[in-house]
């Protein structure tokens, strides 16, 4: 397996002094990040990013270095009036480093074009800095004062990396007892695949792990119980949605993957007649890319995939991100209506009193064009009508019904904008496997279970403030928490529908007595939703209800809790 090592770096820091120039000590960063590096600066010090040389500061001009430390402001990261350099802080709280690498290198224009001088650090602990030297450095300020601060930053170039291009392979399962003669193993980094020899895999268990360590192998081909696979060997590997193989840039994958280091034991699956996962991974070596499983051949046994590296200097030509797959692009298009779907829900709700829109075509002028409102038409059962932004949002808005004939799976829009890829296997739990009428009836029944669950949930924390004025004591009734529900339509859905079993209980019994439960849903027949001493709350199937005391559903009409 090919390591890809960067050259060591020096990066330079020049002491702005009246008397003296002083360099301070550069360690490098966290590994994994491509020319990265940590440094302390003090108050009249400048620091070069770029990894180079230190500058003599005598003979210095503004564009020699690139940024210095200041205590204006309680400690600011600054720049030289005059210089080429720019800096811009992203305008969120507290993001993580993958997520500002993604940022500036999405709002790199912004950076270039950036007036700004300093940032303070009370203000914002990253930073985007556009170097004298043309790179795009991230710089994450740790501990300061306003006499100094420990740095840490990343260099890298202002283009962002890209994949290699895509290599499409056929692997032949392993099988102990008959050997194969083809290829059955592959090297992630390099692109090798291998054969396993006959005294490879007669190795114990131990001992053939660390047969495929020293080839350099990442993965093998294999049955399971599930069907053919790859199962990954120090193998990091992450699980996305199929159509992000035709919509997520390298750079994306390269910023999920560079902080995971565990290695995943669940075999890859090829998924008979279903759309394929993608699986970002990395490499025990660094290397990240993303696979999707193709197919597979029983009489072989063989599997086929496909996969591509994340490059930082990606070979010119090379089309690995947008490649052309119909019947991907097909499910990333739907993602797209429903996103433009979701955003015209929203706006037609803030205009109309939370009130969801009666149809798509009360919408028609928020859609961007009368092309993709068509293409909504089309595609998209919509089921928002009657529904308001206080419902469970969890509710189902949308699906795209061209999908759900495919069989494979479809796209779904929730109430809370989100939308999920569900795979066939959960179709019954929407109720996507029979129409309209039957998500309808889905919809009813979660908002129920949600909105049952919201008011145990008030109901227990109504209980808690009582137990701090009554040594840790439940209260007798339902009447006594009246006071510390909030509203008084809450308390009376609350004693309609609940049965409460708190009463001669202390918050140090154990958490896991039933402290109430809601009656109504218990007649639904199909369980309900049960209040803890712990204060949490869960809906408990019928096979439960016994093991926690409580009665199973009595027959007849269903009722529909108050709202």
């Amino acid at each position: 397996m090919n390591s890809r090592i960067a050259k060591p770096a020096i990066a330079a820091v020049a002491l702005i002094a009246a008397l003296a120039v002083g360099v301070e000590t550069l360690r490098p960063g966290k590994a994994g990040k491509p020319n990265a590096f940590s440094a302390e600066i003090r108050a009249n010090t400048a620091l070069d990013l770029d990894p180079k040389a230190a500058i003599p500061l005598r003979q210095a001009h503004p564009d020699d270095f690139d940024v210095t430390w200041d205590g204006e402001g309680g400690g600011s990261l600054k720049i030289m009036a005059g210089s080429s350099v720019r800096i811009l802080a992203p305008s969120w709280t507290d993001p993580e480093w993958e997520d500002v690498v993604s940022w500036a290198h999405s709002r790199l224009a912004q950076v270039q074009e950036s007036t700004a001088t300093s940032v303070p650090a009370h203000a914002s602990r990253f930073v985007a800095v556009l170097t004298s030297e043309g790179n795009l450095a991230i710089v994450q300020i740790k501990d300061y004062d306003k006499s100094r601060a420990l740095l840490q930053w990343q260099v890298e170039s202002t283009d962002p990396p890209g994949y290699g291009p895509v290599q499409v392979v056929t692997l032949a399962c392993v099988d102990q007892d008959q050997p194969s003669a083809q290829p059955c193993a592959i090297d992630f980094d390099t692109g090798r695949t291998s054969v396993i020899p006959a005294q490879a895999l007669a190795l114990a268990p131990e001992g053939f792990l660390g047969w495929l360590q020293q080839n350099g192998i990442d993965a093998i081909a294999r049955i399971s119980e599930e069907g053919g696979c790859l199962t990954g060997v120090g193998l990091a590997v992450q699980t996305g949605e199929p159509a992000l193989w035709t919509s997520i840039p390298a750079l994306g994958i390269r910023d999920i993957m560079t902080g995971i280091s565990y290695q995943s034991r669940d075999p890859i699956l090829f998924r008979e007649g279903q759309y394929q996962f993608i699986h970002p991974f990395k490499t025990r070596e660094g290397g990240i890319g993303i696979l999707q499983m193709r197919g597979m051949d029983r009489s072989g046994p063989t599997v086929q995939f496909r996969y591509k590296i994340v490059q930082e200097d990606p070979p010119a030509g090379i089309e690995g991100e947008n490649e052309q797959d119909a019947e991907l692009l097909r499910v990333y298009q739907s993602a797209e209506w429903l996103n433009r779907l979701g955003r015209a829900v929203l706006i037609y709700a803030s205009q109309n009193e939370d009130r969801l829109p009666p149809s798509l075509e009360a919408m028609r002028e928020l859609a961007d064009s009368e092309e993709q409102y068509q293409s909504m038409v089309e595609n998209l059962e919509y089921l928002g009508a009657g529904l308001t932004c206080s419902n469970s949002i969890s509710l189902v808005v949308a699906y795209d019904r061209m999908l759900l004939g495919a069989g494979k799976g479809t796209n779904v829009l929730f109430l809370d904008t989100h939308i999920e890829f569900v795979e066939p296997e959960k179709f019954a739990e929407y109720g996507l496997s029979g129409g309209v009428e039957a998500v309808m009836q889905k919809n009813a029944e979660r908002d129920q279970r949600d909105r049952s669950q919201e008011y145990l949930d008030r109901l227990g924390q109504s209980l808690r403030v009582y137990g701090n004025y009554s040594r840790d004591r439940l209260p007798p009734s339902l009447e006594e928490v009246r006071q510390h529900v909030g509203r008084e339509n809450w308390y009376q859905w609350i004693v309609t529908n609940v049965e409460y079993l708190g009463a001669g209980l202390l918050f140090s019994q154990s958490p896991s007595l039933v402290v109430a439960y809601d009656k109504t849903l218990l007649t639904e027949g199909e369980g309900t939703n049960v209040l803890f001493l712990d204060g949490h709350s869960e809906f408990v199937e019928p096979e439960r209800l016994a093991a926690l005391g409580l009665p199973a559903a009595p027959p007849g009409a269903s009722a529909t809790p108050e709202k």
